[in-house]
């Protein structure tokens, strides 16, 4: 039975890549001047859909890519939007249904928006140890590095949950050093002993 597998991802903080390995890909650019045309209740992060196409329909890559975009997107706490544009054998009324199952609700006519999730601790400790148990060591690692630049929140709580997440594979993880260091300048020392 044929199962998709992720070939490439790139994480940056204005641009999100991912394309599994019979080619399928989803795109999804930076785009946080939307709120204030489709949704203002928005905040950023948001990302708008560039485009998300399987290369053969109907075979799961674009389910599985969805779901690891949406698992990215929470762990950003990232909201998403999406203009539907129908092509393929999809009516804009089963593709408003497809995006429905992950999360996406129709805001506007052809427009539907993922709302960021209240991310929770525990969710932290899931999200990265399912993309661990994926292989997406890249994800994660692209994940920690927006956290050091500074481009998504730094509450101490869910950074000090990133560091304990991000512990047992630190590593395969290069920028796990950066969000360290990171890390020292928001959560007290005594508290970040042993997760060097």
């Amino acid at each position: 039975m044929y199962e998709p597998k992720l070939k490439v991802s790139n994480i940056l903080p204005t641009h999100m890549c991912l394309m599994t390995e019979s080619a399928t890909v989803a795109e999804l650019d930076r785009a946080d001047f939307i709120a204030e045309t489709i949704e203002p209740s928005l905040k950023a992060p948001i990302f708008w859909f560039a485009r998300i196409k399987a290369k053969i329909e109907h075979r799961g890559d674009g389910t599985f890519l969805m779901k690891k975009i949406c698992r990215i997107a929470d762990l950003m706490d990232a909201a998403i939007v999406n203009g539907i544009n129908p092509y393929g054998d999809r009516s804009l009324e089963e593709l408003i249904s497809w995006f429905g199952q992950f999360g996406f609700q129709h805001v506007e006519e052809g427009v539907v928006v993922r709302m960021a999730t209240q991310e929770q601790i525990d969710f932290v400790y899931d999200g990265v140890n399912e993309l661990f148990d994926d292989g997406d060591f890249s994800i994660v690692n692209d994940l920690l590095t927006w956290y050091t630049t500074g481009e998504l929140n730094t509450d101490g709580d869910r950074m000090l949950a990133w560091l304990k997440a991000t512990l047992p594979q630190k590593d395969k993880l290069p920028a796990r050093v950066g969000f360290f260091n990171k890390c020292k300048e928001i959560i007290d020392t005594d508290i970040l002993e042993g997760l060097e």
